[in-house]
């Protein structure tokens, strides 16, 4: 045996130990048994014993071969989820060493395909055009709700199949899935955000199987859905927005005198701040961008090339006093990192390590700042209250609200809409301005006028 290969029984544990909670009883006991099963075959397919069995003689000609010899039906399905939950994890998380899917060379047939509820939610998740952490928020609630109706009916999450899903069977999973497990209020149930993505999984979900003619009805709409109030963008408060402006920019321009000499770099924080405040970037949309982002040519004018929800591309122009602070900052790291050529495709905004700023260290950067400039900080998320100040001061100034929707990214104008939203002072201030007042004002005096006659 090489030892350098580790035994199919010891990712089994690992994944036991990283996946196996999120998991019911049940539906564990069952995979555990049924890759219990498979390692047995593949041991004797390789004449070798289970415990010898490195994970990479389950290769794609041995699993082929074993299932391959199992009649097609209901144990079928359930030993070969059990193998692909199993083996999946394996192969995201490196543990396999073959390049592609182990289990590429085994397909269900139609008949197993069109019944086993995860492997139709497998399909669907592959059909949808979303983005990946969309996806697998969708396959979470589909998967953990689907396992809790196995349970509730005595079964496990590789066995269910779409024949045993109806309104009740589905209610009373979502009403025993709404208070067990994962993170709740303070009453003890899930978030209603969390029940109204998942409703909104689920209702999708059926919507895919009625478009596939398998199945004739949506069950989630006889099913409540939590109402979540939309919440009002919050942004950044001063005394006014240009307060909030100035000072933030001047916490950033100014080194941060508590923060370790290597970490104060007002260079690129000033860079970070103005790609916030004048470009309206998400933060994982900062992180992600690359040197070659920043387009710029003889006869361009500049712009910033940026990667959105869904990995959907779109264009920030840059003005010139933009430009010139990302100018200002590429100088100042070349002095920081003066052994490292930037490549085209490496990260633009970097931490002292020269290594991608990430999320988390961007929040931290933002939080430092605000706290220096004395600016009051929103009851939300920080970063993004950057990008709703862009997005007022825009709309303030008169931009239309379709012009800042596609420098948002927003899919829907709806969302944009949202922003437009005032204070009761505003809105007096702008009903003010309705060009029609005088004509309202002369229809006043002549009422007056002519009750005098």
């Amino acid at each position: 045996m090489d030892t350098h290969t580790p035994t199919a029984n010891t990712i089994l544990a690992r994944w036991r130990t990283a996946k196996g909670r999120g998991k019911s009883a049940d539906t564990l006991d069952t995979i555990l048994e049924d890759t219990t099963w498979l390692i047995h075959q593949a041991a004797s397919h390789h004449t070798t014993s289970p415990d010898d069995l490195t994970i990479d003689q389950l290769d794609a000609r041995t699993l082929a071969t074993i299932f391959h010899a199992l009649p097609a039906d209901p144990t079928w399905t359930r030993r070969y989820l059990s193998a692909r939950t199993w083996l999946s994890w394996a192969h995201q998380r490196g543990h396999h060493p073959d390049p592609n899917p182990p289990l590429r060379r085994v397909q269900p047939p139609d008949s197993l395909r069109n019944s086993a509820v995860l492997l139709l939610i497998d399909e669907y998740i592959t059909s949808l055009d979303k983005a990946d952490k969309t996806k697998q928020a969708y396959r979470e609630d589909l998967t953990n709700i689907a396992d809790t109706v196995a349970t509730n009916l005595g079964t496990t999450l590789v066995e269910i199949t779409l024949d045993q899903l109806n309104i009740r069977i589905l209610e009373a999973g979502f009403a025993t899935w709404r208070t067990s497990g994962g993170r709740t209020t303070n009453d003890g149930e899930r978030s209603k955000n969390s029940r109204a993505r998942a409703h909104a999984a689920w209702s999708s979900f059926y919507q895919w199987l009625i478009a596939r003619d398998l199945a004739t009805s949506n069950p989630l709409d006889a099913i409540d859905k939590p109402k979540i109030s939309a919440r009002d963008p919050k942004r950044l408060e001063a005394t006014t927005d240009d307060d909030v402006i100035d000072a933030i920019l001047t916490a950033a321009a100014t080194p941060d005198e508590q923060a370790r000499p290597g970490n104060r770099w007002p260079e690129r924080d000033l860079a970070a701040v103005s790609l916030l405040l004048f470009c309206g970037l998400r933060r994982n949309e900062l992180c992600s961008l690359n040197n070659n982002s920043i387009i710029r040519g003889h006869q361009e004018l500049p712009r910033l090339s940026v990667i959105g929800k869904g990995d959907k591309p779109r264009t920030v122009p840059l003005t010139d006093d933009v430009v010139a602070i990302l100018d200002d900052y590429l100088t100042s790291r070349q002095h920081h990192h003066p052994d490292t050529q930037p490549a085209d495709n490496g990260p633009l905004v970097v931490d002292r390590h020269n290594q991608r700023l990430t999320v988390s260290q961007l929040g931290y950067l933002i939080k430092r700042i605000v706290s220096r400039s004395g600016v009051k900080k929103p009851e939300r998320s920080l970063v993004h209250a950057f990008r709703h100040t862009y997005a007022y001061r825009l709309l303030s100034d008169g931009v239309p609200v379709n012009q800042v929707k596609d420098l948002l990214g927003h899919e829907s104008l709806t969302t944009t809409q949202r922003y437009v939203q005032a204070s009761g002072d505003e809105l007096y201030d702008a009903q003010r301005l309705h060009s029609g007042l005088p004509a309202l004002g002369r229809a006043r005096a002549t009422l007056q006028h002519t009750r005098t006659e």
